[in-house]
């Protein structure tokens, strides 16, 4: 692991790097942690972390993986109906269609729950970005995951305030986008 992706000195040790700079292990440990939290379709998990900007990890010193999370680069079909609904909610198409990437696969173990983890993780993954791509992030949590409808405002996400039905599941999906474009629209 090289410093760049490192954070030296800190505990917690947090670790962002790009997909192909990760271990074939680091990926499996990845895959397997977001899979624990269960709200992802895991036929195309792998392909999807492998295409993701970047992937996010946060250890333990006893080495333990405590949280993951990712800057995804979502497949088209996906991208297109996201936008499609960010057009429906009311936002300008240009701007509907300027959100390409996906803040996500956020899942801390429980016993490190509530302990500043995600926050830090999300805050780091975003510095990463450059302006312009910060402005492209987007989330979607579970309409009813409230520690998620609390985080993400206070860490720079708007919310819509339309839900739209799951395709996968019998839930509703609700939209977060970067507070940092609306910052640019006024």
């Amino acid at each position: 692991m090289n410093n760049a992706n490192k954070i030296v000195g800190e505990n917690p040790v947090l670790v962002i790097k790009k997909p192909g700079d990760c271990k074939i292990d680091e990926l499996d440990l990845f895959e397997k942690m977001v899979k624990k939290g269960n709200q992802v379709a895991t036929n195309t998990l792998r392909e999807l972390i492998e295409n993701a900007k970047e992937l996010g990890f946060i250890y333990k010193d006893n080495g333990i993986c405590v949280t993951v999370g990712a800057i995804k680069k979502p497949f088209d079909t996906y991208k297109d109906r996201i936008q499609e609904n960010f057009k429906q909610s009311g936002m300008e198409e240009n701007k509907a269609k300027s959100y390409s990437l996906e803040l996500g696969w956020l899942y801390t173990i429980e016993k490190e729950r509530r302990k500043g983890h995600a926050e830090r993780l999300v805050n780091s993954l975003m510095k990463r970005l450059s302006p312009e791509d910060r402005e492209k992030v987007y989330a979607t949590i579970h309409e009813d995951n409230v520690a998620m409808n609390e985080f993400l405002p206070k860490n720079g996400f708007c919310s819509i305030e339309k839900t739209y039905k799951s395709d996968r599941e019998d839930y509703n999906i609700k939209y977060f986008y970067s507070c940092e474009s609306a910052k640019t629209e006024s």
